[in-house]
């Protein structure tokens, strides 16, 4: 394991990472001032999107994640729409993959829509998910959890289970205990979780299933789960460091401490301190759930249950745990990164690792948490008079209409400025922008470099939204007006990246789909050449999906064959030729099949076909959506018109490029694809030619090299593009230098062909 020690400045680290990396970053090391150790994983935390993006999304989640030293962190399915399915497991997939900042690895719900009753598609997920929960809800059916045992036995994957029966809640909300009692709330029983938890411990006995609950908060289920070890069962169990240092004493009416399960005992709370010491209690998980401010305001009975805490696990374990002896370091790190990469599969990158400042005491500031919810807001005028103090609004219907008011009710001009944050500042936007708001989204670079530094030092909230004030005074004639148009871009922007994840897993799908017929029907997948249709199918896979063996084919004689081929091509309304059903039974005649023909062997086959056009159907139906949408984008006409570009390739070029009015000149475009010359510095050798600086969007330059790939194929001699490649190409210069070459002359004409375009338009609109 290598480590870079110059990326700490304090020497003390060069000795301690050595040692680290000499124990190949499986070991904690410590002193008195620091602690690095693998890299943190927890397998219980909701990341809100898709669904519910106000409380929480997958980039600020990851993001509390880094912050809190994690590495790893398993995403809970209570989420719109729940992943009970490919179709829907891949939207949050996309997510993750695009930003994600850490690695997250979903779950998989165990029945469709978490409503307990039909088991989800475990089968077809599995290879996409670190376990299968309900989480939220606990399957309330006997049966059905048996089911549920069998199925994910078979996917070999793990049951994780939240267990609580519902019968037994009686509208409680916090623990039936003694502040229930003095204080006239609700309670939920302890009984409600161990009743649940014991019938799971006697199905998974039976089933043979591998089986993991859910944050464990009663001294009786602690009990259980032991004896469930002693006895063979296949059974792991977390908790949550709130269960370990908070009882029902710590109670007060506010929110903040309304969880479920909710905080027990005191005896409670020891016997779970006594099961992580002893190894019952396996590890220790966040279950961070985060809600807006406002719907954790509304005290003990009406606030949502959840807690965040991601940003604050580790240290108050350290504090709480280690510090007073009562774990060792060791041990706090086996809690929580050993074990539960252990039992989940989720594997330890050689550089992953964290590293504590742990010989310095602070106090938790909320206001620096990265976990999201809420947006700091500042009003201000002319002259830097404060007309509002920098405050936080929670992301709430009612937060944003009472800020509407509030401004609405400002005297002259208004206009609201927010950054550019990727996707987060949108939904505010849209929000504020449909209640007739001059709203302006800015590049979140501009705002750095405006004005003086005061954002490093210190950074925050309150600080940034005081800048993004200044910023707004001082450009105010210059501010660029979010619209619809903007709407619409993002939807599509966001449709390109969906194309692209769905295109990634089409491939992937493909290409197991053949490794599997290799294995049964070899070459099969080369009998047919047609493209996809609209809908996503393509013969060959579907003559697959019925021919899934070689002995299919070939077991039959060549005229029944011929028969039921032409049959099968009526009902599949594919043309029919005898010649190619002739020439389809005499090669089948000599083929070598490995695998037999029985039903293990076509389960596998039609597994890898239902993917395979689950992920093709949705290519086609983005494809065309994409299309449509671009085609009510003004510029649409003449960036469909340029040689290259067709039906696929000019919708996904408007969506990368986006609104070309946001650039000042052409090389400003060209340094975003990344396909501007870099610095040549002369003065100290001299070179034959200038590196391009890559440094731009991705997904842009690879829209591009495939326009470039057309035009090639195409070679139309009047185009300008195609022509500067050729003489490139004719010059002897290599693949990457001239496809790069043409995409950046290609961008310039863009440039000069768009903007020319909608010049027009907007005069002739004042005419």
């Amino acid at each position: 394991m290598i480590i870079d020690t110059k990326r700490f400045s304090d020497a003390e680290f060069a000795p301690l990472l050595e040692v680290f990396a000499a124990g190949k970053g499986q070991l904690p090391v410590y002193s008195d001032s620091y602690m690095i150790c693998p890299g943190l994983c927890d397998v219980h935390v909701h990341l809100r999107e898709p669904g519910f993006s106000y409380k929480e999304t997958v980039k600020t989640g990851s993001l509390a994640g880094a912050h809190g030293g994690y590495t790893a962190l398993c995403a809970m399915p209570n989420l719109n729409p729940v992943p009970d399915s490919v179709q829907t497991l891949l939207q949050e997939c996309d997510i993750i993959r695009r930003d994600a900042v850490i690695s997250v690895i979903p779950y998989g719900a165990i029945t469709v829509g978490q409503k307990g009753e039909t088991l989800s598609e475990m089968d077809l997920m599995a290879p996409y998910v670190c376990a299968l929960s309900d989480d939220g809800k606990g399957v309330q059916d006997s049966e059905r959890m048996r089911m549920a045992m069998l199925e994910a036995k078979k996917c070999g994957k793990i049951i994780v289970a939240h267990c609580e029966d519902e019968s037994l809640l009686r509208g409680g909300y916090i623990h039936d205990g003694a502040y229930a009692r003095v204080h006239g709330h609700r309670g939920i029983c302890s009984e409600s979780e161990y009743r649940q938890i014991e019938r799971d411990l006697a199905l998974a006995a039976k089933t043979g299933a591998a089986y993991h609950v859910c944050h464990i908060s009663t001294k009786e289920s602690v009990e259980l789960i032991r004896r469930a070890k002693r006895a063979g069962v296949d059974v792991t169990c977390e908790t949550a460091p709130h269960y370990l240092l908070l009882s029902e004493n710590d109670l007060e009416e506010n929110g903040r401490f309304k969880m479920n399960p909710p905080l027990r005992s005191e005896q409670d709370r020891l016997a779970l301190v006594e099961g992580i010491a002893d190894g019952t209690v396996d590890m220790i998980a966040t279950d961070h759930a985060p809600h807006s401010a406002e719907e954790k305001s509304r005290g003990l009975e009406k606030s949502l249950f959840g807690i965040t805490g991601l940003e604050t696990a580790f240290p108050v374990l350290y504090t709480k745990l280690v510090r007073t002896g009562i774990l060792s370091p060791e041990k706090l790190v086996q809690l929580m990164c050993d074990n539960p990469r252990r039992r989940f599969g989720i594997p330890l990158d050689g550089e992953d690792y964290t590293v504590f400042e742990t010989g310095t005491a602070y106090s938790i500031d909320s206001d620096r948490f990265v976990s999201k919810g809420k947006s700091t807001v500042t009003i201000r005028k002319p002259g830097d008079v404060v007309l509002m103090s920098p405050c936080d609004i929670p992301h709430t219907q009612s937060a944003i209409n009472d800020l509407i008011k509030q401004i609405k009710s400002l005297e002259g001009e208004t206009k609201v400025c927010m950054e550019h944050t990727g996707r987060y500042y949108e939904p505010v936007a849209t929000w504020l922008s449909d209640a007739g708001i001059f709203v302006s989204a800015v590049n979140p670079i501009l705002i750095r470099d405006f004005g003086d530094d005061s954002l490093r030092t210190p950074k925050t909230d309150k600080a940034d939204s005081k800048k993004i004030a200044r910023y707004t005074l001082d450009r105010w004639a210059k501010l660029k007006q979010y619209g619809i148009m903007d709407k619409t871009r993002n939807q599509l922007k966001t449709m390109n990246r969906q194309f692209g994840f769905y295109m990634a897993q089409k491939t992937a799908m493909k290409n197991n789909l053949i490794a599997l017929i290799d294995q049964t029907y070899p070459g099969a997948n080369d009998f047919f050449d047609s493209p996809a249709r609209n809908d996503g199918s393509q013969k060959w896979v579907d003559f697959i999906h019925t021919y899934w063996h070689v002995d299919c084919v070939r077991s039959k004689s060549l005229n029944a064959f011929t028969e039921h081929y032409q049959n099968w091509c009526k009902r599949k309304n594919y043309n029919f030729s005898a010649e190619k059903a002739a020439k389809i039974y005499q090669i089948s005649s000599d083929l070598i099949a490995v695998f037999p023909k029985n039903d293990i062997t076509k389960m596998l086959i039609w597994q890898a076909v239902a993917l395979l056009n689950t992920a093709s159907k949705t290519v086609e139906s983005l494809r065309s959506k994409m299309n449509e949408l671009a085609s009510t984008l003004p510029e649409y006409p003449v960036v469909m018109d340029m040689n290259g570009v067709g039906a696929t390739l000019g919708p996904q070029l408007i969506a990368e490029i986006g609104d070309v009015s946001r650039f000042t000149h052409r090389e400003a475009l060209t340094a975003f694809a990344g396909v501007d010359p870099g610095k040549n510095d002369s003065g100290k050798h001299i070179q034959n030619s200038v590196r391009t600086s890559k440094k731009g969007s991705p997904y842009l330059r690879k829209t591009l090299f495939q326009i470039m790939d057309s035009l090639i194929k195409r070679s139309p001699v009047d185009d300008p593009v195609y022509a500067f490649m050729d003489k490139k190409r004719s010059e002897g210069k290599p693949y990457y230098v001239y496809m790069t070459a043409g995409a950046n002359k290609f961008l310039r004409i863009y440039y000069g062909r768009v903007r020319e375009y909608l010049s027009n338009l907007s005069n002739n609109e004042t005419i």
